[in-house]
């Protein structure tokens, strides 16, 4: 069957002389991962259609039960190639699309993870020099859609709702209150700036200011999924 969508490229690996092992998401059916025959070649068809990070307009066949989509045409429509100018923004958009190859299963079709990562790269090419906000951002939200973000209103194991300006603790993958565990830190501020990103486009809360603990809470998250998945 032809498939035919939007798609951001995500990663691609060599596959024997000539060809790619191509990772993108597709606006219609999530993550899924194919082969383009000859995308090594000097002259090969795709062009820079496969050099991530890059939207474009993306054709495959499938066939049921095979693992692996056969590629067929991927047309640029939108680079970010202009993050190159800018390390640790390009560095933070290619982090983001591997993320989402980490966290997002195959052939789960969820086009608020396409929207995300779209407008997040969009953002990170107006404003560059604000990389790191625009990666939080895209974290929180990506571990919400996953499924892996923690319940923010109140503790885990007692029930009570946080009082606004209290101290709560990452424990163990839950986040409960000082008085149920130990572990890092969670401050009010921390959990302000997640309400904010919830409500917010990328662009605005890169205006935002954002905790340092923000991103220790996205990475400990992160970190804990992948080391026990």
């Amino acid at each position: 069957m032809l498939v035919e969508t939007e798609a951001i490229i995500l990663r691609t690996y060599k596959l024997a002389e000539a060809d790619k092992i191509v990772v993108a998401l597709t606006r219609r059916a999530g993550v899924v991962r194919g082969v383009a025959r000859g995308a090594r070649r000097l002259r090969s068809r795709f062009g820079a259609g496969l050099e991530p990070p890059v939207v474009v307009d993306f054709a495959y066949f499938e066939k049921e039960g095979q693992e692996l989509v056969s590629v067929k045409r991927a047309e640029v429509i939108r680079s970010y190639f202009d993050l190159a100018r800018h390390r640790a923004a390009w560095e933070a958009a290619m982090y983001m699309s591997l993320l989402v190859g980490e966290l997002i299963p195959a052939n789960h079709p969820d086009e608020r993870v396409f929207r995300l990562l779209r407008s997040c790269l969009d953002a990170l090419s107006e404003v560059p020099g604000r990389w790191e906000r625009v990666r939080r951002y895209f974290e929180i939200w990506l571990l919400r859609l996953s499924g892996l973000w923690p319940g923010m209103a109140r503790c885990v194991r007692c029930g009570r709702e946080w009082g606004m300006s209290e101290d709560t603790v990452w424990d163990k993958g839950e986040l409960v209150c000082l008085r149920c565990g130990t572990g890092m830190r969670v401050q009010p501020t921390v959990r302000r700036a997640v309400g904010a990103a919830l409500v917010l486009g990328p662009l605005e809360f890169a205006e935002c200011e954002v905790p340092v603990g923000v991103g220790r809470l996205t990475e400990s998250l992160i970190t804990d999924y992948l080391e026990n998945r």
